[in-house]
């Protein structure tokens, strides 16, 4: 077999490589990197089509534009897998650099004895890009089947290039007739390089695959998510809403419903009015809606207005003579009123919860923290403390959502307020951390 046929034959392959590239990316155009792999094969397959016809069509064409073709045909696939590795990438530089490799056919073409030039020119380039694009598919420590199968093709691709260049920079007398010089690297370049333009086609076939599973999987995972947390709210509105019910239906059968009787049910529309409005404040963070309303306000006045509900009388309010801050008063009511009601229904019995309002000099900002004891049993797990229906290990005896946490974990972060919580021995505080520009 001649190189000639030789150099047919890899026309197509390339050709038909190519084509696969782009239903690859006709068929997930989604996948940027799909349409650089594609245009990458374009190229290539042209490039070997015109490589073919040397000869028969104009040197310029078959010599200068067909390697410029093979240069532009690379950086595109390097492109492309720096694009599915989630890089940096900077395509317009890459295609300058690839079409600056290209110019010096188009000077060297018709030289004498240019043969030699425009293989170590081509031998070099392309051989330094198979390599940028094995150690991009390598540079992750867990590699799948797709990655190590491209990667080694662009491996044996620069190792060949690497000896085509090495073999061709000690030659020393004129090669005239690319076609029929019987060279074994040029045979190399191209029967091995058309296997390896195989193997890394698939390879990419592959790894979209792996992506499109990927997809799958966390779309499946995020469908689980939402019946999980499903299962959860109806099981927390269940367990809450029985105990008002029960009050109610006890309210209703009586006859002569006494004044106790009264307040008890009383307290529990307020129970379940809560709760709604802790159901309707977390769906709308889970919508990630933001809806502020920034204004001017003392604090010390929103703090004291909240401190006048008799459920919070054993709370211990220090304050600062004067402050001024610009935040949203109504998100704040709910973050605020959301700790204080977790205070007053984990704290220990008889022990006061202080409530303090300070100015943080250093970073010239307004710090709140609302601190109480807890008992024993009542310990918590502070990395989940602000999860969604998270209860501490004592909860059960104690009424509650499992909502007013994520709740002011939520708003907080719609207010940019630094949020934190520190739990010593027997104490818990919950800190606010307000941006110093919101500070006045």
């Amino acid at each position: 077999m001649d190189l000639k046929t030789v150099v047919v034959m890899f026309s197509l392959i390339n050709f038909t490589t190519g084509f696969l590239l782009v239903v690859l990316y006709l068929t997930f155009p989604r996948f940027l990197e799909t349409k650089f792999w594609a245009l990458g094969g374009l190229c290539f397959g042209i490039s070997s089509a015109l490589i073919s016809l040397r000869g028969v069509i104009p040197d310029v064409v078959s010599i200068a534009f067909a390697n410029t073709l093979i240069f532009l045909s690379t950086v595109l696939h390097v492109i492309g897998i720096k694009i599915y590795r989630s890089q940096k990438t900077r395509a317009l530089e890459f295609l300058v650099f690839a079409l600056l490799c290209g110019l010096p056919f188009f000077f060297i073409y018709d030289l004498e004895g240019g043969l030699r030039y425009r293989i170590l020119i081509s031998s070099f380039g392309i051989g330094v890009l198979s390599y940028v694009s094995f150690y991009l598919l390598i540079s992750k420590n867990k590699k799948n089947f797709a990655e190590k199968l491209s990667s080694s093709a662009f491996l044996i691709l620069g190792l060949i290039h690497s000896y085509r260049f090495f073999v061709f920079s000690g030659v020393h007398t004129p090669v005239d007739d690319f076609m029929t010089n019987p060279i074994v690297s040029n045979f190399l370049v191209f029967v091995v390089g058309g296997v390896c333009n195989i193997i890394y086609s698939a390879g990419y076939i592959l790894l979209v695959s792996g992506k499109i599973q990927l997809e799958l999987d966390g779309k499946n995972q995020s469908l689980l998510d939402e019946v999980e947390d499903k299962r959860r709210f109806l099981s927390m509105l269940t367990h809450e809403l029985k105990t008002p019910l029960s009050v109610f239906k006890a309210v209703i059968s009586s006859k002569n419903p006494s004044e106790k009787s009264i307040t008890a049910m009383n307290d529990s529309v307020d129970e379940m009015d809560e709760i709604i409005q802790s159901c309707e404040w977390s769906a709308e963070i889970d919508r990630e809606e933001k809806n502020n309303n920034f204004e001017k306000f003392d604090p010390n006045e929103l703090l004291d207005e909240l401190l006048e509900n008799k459920k919070f009388s054993k709370f211990k309010f220090t304050g600062l003579p004067k402050a001024d801050l610009e935040s949203d008063p109504r998100l704040l009511r709910v973050i605020i009123s959301n700790l204080f009601d977790n205070a007053s229904k984990y704290a220990s019995p008889n022990e006061p919860i202080e409530v303090c309002l300070e100015s943080k000099k250093s970073e010239k900002s307004l710090f709140l923290s609302v601190t109480n004891s807890i008992s024993g049993n009542s310990k918590f797990n502070p990395e989940l403390i602000f999860e969604k229906y998270y209860r501490g290990p004592d909860a059960h005896r104690i009424s509650g959502s499992g909502l007013g946490l994520y709740i002011v974990k939520g708003l907080s972060e719609q207010l940019n307020l630094k949020l934190d919580v520190v739990l010593e021995e027997n104490q818990v505080t919950f800190g606010l951390l307000f941006p110093s520009e919101a500070s006045v």
